[in-house]
């Protein structure tokens, strides 16, 4: 038998290593994280029931963003963009100046908390409804608390951060006068996400070609991409796994790894990373000079079975909405490098001396 394959990156898979007493269960603490807590199909279902409940005039989004979000929004409601900086940090000026009383304010934490850090003094100064995705740091418990204060609705897309089938949450202090709705016993997404996840872990496990995976979680994504009607409620099987993921423990080991990855990388030359943002966050971000080198980069990693994502790709019809010009585009320069729990010291080790191995070959 092969030994134990190295896979970085990607999604996760169905084996459950970390298992939970019932009061540290990710499922209880993503509960108790707002007064109201409703759990989706995903993180879109979440996001589009929640504007479906407000039904704003005008949405403000920022000029980086996953574009399922801008997909769920372009057809109902009038957009507006606000610039987010290099640095991951948003433009509140922009956002201070334009933002009326009847709109709504989605704010990303893209890859940390960067596009936070005004967010209280937003909060108090403009009359908008705010909603905050923050999948990236669903770990970060201080953060969300300290989040909720200042923010009406909360988002998360949990399949992100948990080896579950699918799971989205919209959590707020206010009352949901929304419900999920239930689950088509044959939904084609579960079924292709449910075969992917698992021969995912088979091919980690006994060292065999992760290719087979990787075809079936893609379909589960082209499923979702083209799907209509959203607000469907997370599947039972995909609550009872939250139900035995120790929420805490893998939030210690994220942190862990996040600060491992920054001690181990020093000085690259063909990328930077972002400076440390202070919080649990599932990526760490590097960016790149132009695109062309982040794609060789990319492509390297991946004949290490490495696979760093690209947040976010971005179509040509929302680039042109945006009206930025692509060589500029955030999404060109941008990877994620994952250091959540599930990687062990040895894994991430592997990881970084890869990545030092490729930079050096750069230069």
């Amino acid at each position: 038998m092969k030994n134990k394959k190295i896979i970085i990156g990607g999604d996760h898979s169905l084996d459950l290593s970390i298992n939970s007493l019932k009061k540290n269960s990710a499922y209880e603490i993503l509960q108790e994280s707002n007064s109201h807590n409703i759990f989706f199909r995903s993180g879109r279902d979440a996001f589009y029931s929640i504007l479906n409940l407000i039904n704003p005039k005008n949405i403000w989004l920022p000029n980086y963003i996953c574009s399922s979000l801008w997909e769920v929004s372009r057809n109902k409601y009038n957009i507006n963009w606000y610039g987010v900086n290099n640095d991951l940090g948003i433009n509140t000026k922009q956002i201070i100046e334009n933002c009326k009383s009847n709109d709504v304010l989605i704010i990303i934490a893209t890859l940390g908390s960067k596009s936070l850090t005004d967010l209280e003094y937003i909060s108090k100064t403009i009359n908008s409804t705010i909603i905050i995705d923050l999948t990236h740091v669903v770990l970060d418990k201080n953060l969300i608390n300290n989040v909720k204060r200042f923010s009406n609705y909360q988002i998360f897309s949990l399949r992100k951060a948990f080896p579950v089938l699918d799971g989205g949450l919209l959590s707020s202090s206010l009352p949901l006068k929304i419900k999920a709705d239930d689950v088509v016993c044959c939904d084609s997404f579960l079924s292709y996400r449910s075969f992917g996840l698992l021969t995912r872990g088979t091919s980690m496990r006994l060292g065999i070609n992760d290719l087979e995976n990787i075809k079936y979680l893609r379909k589960a994504e082209e499923i979702l991409d083209k799907e209509k009607i959203f607000g469907s409620k997370i599947s039972s099987l995909s609550m009872n796994i939250l139900n035995f993921i120790d929420y805490k423990k893998c939030s210690l080991r994220n942190r862990k790894n996040k600060l491992l990855i920054y001690k181990l990388i020093k000085d690259p030359k063909s990328f930077k990373l972002l400076p440390q943002d202070g919080c649990i966050s599932l990526y760490i971000p590097m960016i790149f000079s132009k695109k062309s080198t982040r794609d060789f980069f990319r492509k390297k990693l991946k004949e290490y079975s490495i696979y760093f994502p690209v947040h976010w790709p971005m179509p040509m019809p929302l680039i042109s909405q945006i009206k930025t010009n692509k060589s500029s585009n955030l999404s060109d320069k941008l990877l994620s490098i994952p250091c959540d729990y599930r990687y062990s010291k040895l894994d991430l080790e592997y990881m970084c001396l890869t990545l030092k191995m490729i930079d050096k070959s750069m230069t």
